[in-house]
């Protein structure tokens, strides 16, 4: 009876076996990834079955039967567990089912000969990409690199100004030269209600209570506007309103956009630990080369805590795609990183050097891809 089924089942198909033969990489592997690889990719061998390895494949596992057997599908003993109905053979044994269209195209690809892109082991990627060489006039000058943003900053002399009445800090005096320069003069400064209500925004992301409202009001002291400062300063609010301005830059979540359903499998249980950490980490008044310098290797730095290794949620909590093992999939997963830290950290985007020279950045192809090297070289 199961023979029988083959037989018309293989007739039904025969239409579709004519055209371009698929392709393992772009047709074939996908469908092998979502079912099969679990059990039978490179980490997992049940039965002795690895589907990743033409020669395993071709071999076949304990059962004595070769899994593909190009040219011939009804050989094929991959096919026959993706079909029968029979429990205790069924393949994938869990989860769900190859689809109609799927089971056909992996028919059609063994019926084409079972290709593989290399002829002795496991597929190669090929690139969709297109390196576009560096031309000679695009070159790094010595004008690129005084661009103001790559020059390092260094103190300047104070501002002189008019007014010297009015600065409070280093800072006060260039705002109050520029306006000067205008004939500007410096606004009033503002009521008391007014200033805790922007202090309480701006420090802690929360407007005040009406009883510290009525406080700082009441409070004639000559350093009433410093001991607020300080005081949202040491709340464990602060550390929530600037995190709150850092998540998005390390593009922070607890799950990816393209779930389905129920699907749990991409979600971020722990990534609660990296928002807490970034919070305490401002709240704790963390330098800000060592806030950047554990976000990045913490893994790496003998001074660390255990603690701290929650700071390389920068890197770890990125998109994580469908077919994670492909090659071409894992590159789209290193070009994220390199484009949250360069863009977050540098203010550059470097990420657009993956396909050619930088448009207007002096940053090269060779650069995206050493840094790249980099996260393709860590798991």
């Amino acid at each position: 009876m199961r023979l029988g089924l083959i037989c018309i089942s293989l007739v039904l198909a025969l239409p579709a076996l004519g055209g371009t033969p698929p392709e393992f990489n772009r047709d074939v592997k996908p469908i092998l990834e979502q079912h099969c690889f679990k059990c039978h990719g490179p980490e997992k061998h049940k039965g002795g079955l690895r589907l990743d390895s033409k020669p395993s494949a071709l071999k076949g596992g304990e059962s004595g039967e070769p899994a593909i057997v190009p040219g011939n599908s009804l050989k094929s003993h991959l096919l026959e567990l993706v079909r029968t109905n029979d429990p205790d053979q069924a393949m994938p044994p869990k989860g769900e089912r190859l689809k109609a269209e799927e089971i056909a195209l992996l028919q059609r690809w063994i019926e084409t000969g079972a290709h593989w892109s290399e002829p002795g082991g496991t597929a190669a990627v090929a690139t969709t990409q297109t390196i576009l060489p560096m031309a000679p006039e695009a070159q790094i000058t010595a004008q690129d690199r005084r661009f103001w943003s790559f020059v390092p900053p260094r103190s300047m002399e104070r501002a002189p100004v008019k007014e010297i009445g009015w600065p409070r800090t280093r800072i006060d005096r260039f705002i109050l030269a520029r306006l000067e320069s205008h004939g500007l003069g410096p606004a009033p400064q503002a009521p008391r209600a007014i200033l805790i209500r922007r202090l309480s925004f701006d420090l802690t992301g929360l407007p005040p209570t009406p009883d510290e409202v009525v406080a700082f009001k009441s409070d004639q002291s000559p350093d009433a506007y410093e001991r607020l400062v300080d005081r949202l300063l040491a709340s464990p609010r602060f550390g929530e309103r600037m995190a709150s301005l850092w998540l998005p830059l390390a593009r922070y979540a607890e799950d990816q956009a393209h779930q389905v359903g129920s699907d749990t499998k991409f979600f971020y249980p722990y990534a609660w630990k990296y928002r807490k950490w970034v919070i305490d980490a401002f709240n704790r008044d963390l330098p800000y080369d060592r806030f950047i310098e554990l976000q990045i290797a913490a893994d790496r730095l003998p001074d660390a805590s255990a603690d701290d290794l929650a700071a390389l949620g920068l890197l770890g909590l990125g998109p994580k795609y469908y077919n994670r093992n492909r090659l071409d999939v894992m590159a789209d997963e290193w070009e994220d990183r390199v484009d949250t830290l360069t863009r977050t950290t540098l203010g550059l985007t470097v990420a657009c050097a993956r396909c050619h020279d930088h448009k207007y950045d002096p940053i090269r192809t060779e650069d995206y891809y050493g840094l790249a090297g980099v996260f393709a070289g860590t798991k």
